[in-house]
């Protein structure tokens, strides 16, 4: 039995897919610069979500968590790990950032 479904839109229009307890559910959206991945999965009887940001092919890089937690709306119970993000106009860590002129983030 599904517990999970996931939907994509695109040029050929909207597709989707189901995951069980057992299977979870991935999914990746790809660029040029690296792909986000997107996971959530059940474990000991509640339900969690991973992203994160990945190389792609050729696009070198490492993996890095943005975020994760309990898959809940009711009560997230999210973790932002420290992410270094260099914006051009300075380097922050996600959830501590103050918007500089010119930081492409605050656009």
């Amino acid at each position: 039995m599904a517990q999970f479904r996931g939907t994509t839109q695109g040029s050929s229009g909207e597709g989707s897919r189901l995951g069980t307890k057992n299977s979870g559910l991935v999914s990746e959206a790809a660029g040029w610069g690296g792909k986000i991945v997107s996971q959530v999965f059940h474990r000991d009887g509640l339900d969690y979500f991973k992203v994160s940001i990945e190389p792609h092919q050729n696009s070198g890089g490492k993996s890095t968590v943005i975020a994760e937690g309990l898959l809940s709306a009711k009560d997230p119970r999210i973790v932002y790990p420290e992410v270094e993000i260099n914006c051009g106009a300075c380097t922050v860590a996600i959830g501590a950032h103050t918007y500089r002129e010119g930081c492409e983030l605050a656009e």
